[in-house]
């Protein structure tokens, strides 16, 4: 491990959200809800910005040839590869959806029999999101090479008769929190198409 200083400035994520009066008074549990409902979407912006972070890092390794993640025998390609700069077997691969769909729908033979993960991967994870285009793929150690450094909890402030008019409240929720590679040594980016 080397210990090296890291600049940290979290970004903030805000959102604002109108409630009706009726909605407050006809719903019990509106509190949960919109509890739930703000957590997952401040957490889905919170992926979304240490994805693009991981994708755009040049300290992280990735493909010297062509290794397509639509495949089992890409994906093996990628782990050797990785394996031979002195990585262990990845612990999360996190892809498109089109390439883990590919991957699933392998068949071993004409017969019918689905191939499967390869039993040296059997530990692996697969994650899939939209953020990553098809052909390109990242895995390894996620719980070493990434955090996430938060500099204000998720506050949810309820604004109430924010439009009297027309019987509105407002519910204000705002974090700062951001994504960090701290050791992007554990981590490989898998491509299809290297330029």
């Amino acid at each position: 491990i080397t210990l090296v200083p890291m600049v940290s400035n979290p970004k903030l994520l805000a959102a604002v959200i109108p409630v009706s009066e009726e909605l407050v008074q006809d719903s019990p549990n509106l509190d949960e809800v919109i509890r739930m409902a703000i957590a997952a979407a401040f957490a889905e912006k919170l992926d979304v910005q240490s994805l693009a972070k991981l994708l755009a890092d040049e300290s992280i390794l990735e493909s010297a040839a062509g290794q397509d993640p639509a495949s089992w025998l890409g994906v093996l390609a990628a782990v050797s590869d990785a394996m031979a700069q002195k990585q262990k077997v990845p612990s999360s691969l996190i892809g498109a959806p089109a390439d883990f769909i590919s991957r699933s729908s392998e068949l071993a033979s004409t017969s019918g029999v689905w191939l499967g993960k390869p039993p040296a991967l059997s530990g692996m994870s697969e994650l899939s999101t939209s953020v990553i285009s098809a052909g390109t793929a990242l895995f390894g150690d996620f719980a070493k090479g990434v955090m996430t450094a938060i500099r204000s909890d998720l506050r949810i402030e309820v604004i109430r008769w924010a439009k009297t008019g027309k019987a509105q409240h407002a519910v204000v929720a705002h974090c700062r929190a951001d994504g960090y590679i701290i050791q992007p040594g554990v981590l490989y980016r898998m491509l299809k198409t290297v330029a």
